[in-house]
């Protein structure tokens, strides 16, 4: 298992890679900014899920790229909807370089969940 931290965007939020080196899949967490970044990081991989720790636009600002791109499912809890096309205030999706409108999530992710990745299996803990 590889954990690869990136800080992207203006706000250097922390978008996670988590890799299995056995069978390249990936996941992504909170990409919020910097798409390139994350896709160039990515190359090799092939991603199986995009997940969202929260709803705020720096942490899904790139889910629509990614998802585009990658087709890969995006997960986030049902609680943080509201929040995912919220800029908080006018023009700040430009100035962290969100691609907006975010989808809404493929799944909902609930306490307890699990996301395989490769032999192994992520569960969600909500917090």
């Amino acid at each position: 298992m590889l954990l690869k931290v990136l800080p992207v965007g203006l706000l250097s939020v922390n978008c996670s890679l988590i890799v299995d080196e056995e069978t390249g899949q990936a996941v992504v967490v909170d990409p919020g900014a910097d798409a390139q970044k994350i896709i160039r990081e990515l190359e090799p991989y092939e991603p199986v899920a995009i997940i969202a720790t929260h709803g705020h636009i720096d942490h899904v600002g790139q889910v629509k790229t990614l998802k585009e791109k990658f087709k890969a499912p995006f997960y986030m809890h049902s609680a943080d909807l509201f929040l995912i096309n919220d800029p908080i205030w006018p023009g700040f999706e430009r100035q962290i370089g969100a691609n907006l409108p975010c989808p809404e999530p493929d799944v909902y992710l609930k306490d307890g969940m699990s996301i395989s990745l490769g032999k192994t299996s992520l569960r969600a803990i909500h917090t």
